[in-house]
């Protein structure tokens, strides 16, 4: 699986909601738009990886 496949099926299962509830809905939304962003970039699949790391550990740090 190349980097476009990869980003192409995580956009397609935040895009199907298999992820979404009401409760992160919100979330969900921000997350598919930083999906798509990020799928604009020519960035490989390990940068994205540790991008979205830090963006769950700088959400995480927000919730406590």
């Amino acid at each position: 699986m190349n980097n476009a496949e990869f980003w192409a099926s995580v956009n397609g299962i935040i895009a199907d909601g298999l992820y979404i509830n009401d409760f992160h809905r919100a979330n969900s939304m921000a997350a598919q738009r930083e999906v798509q962003r990020m799928s604009l970039h020519p960035y490989s699949r390990e940068q994205k990886l540790e991008q979205i790391e830090r963006l769950k550990k700088h959400s995480s740090q927000r919730d406590c």
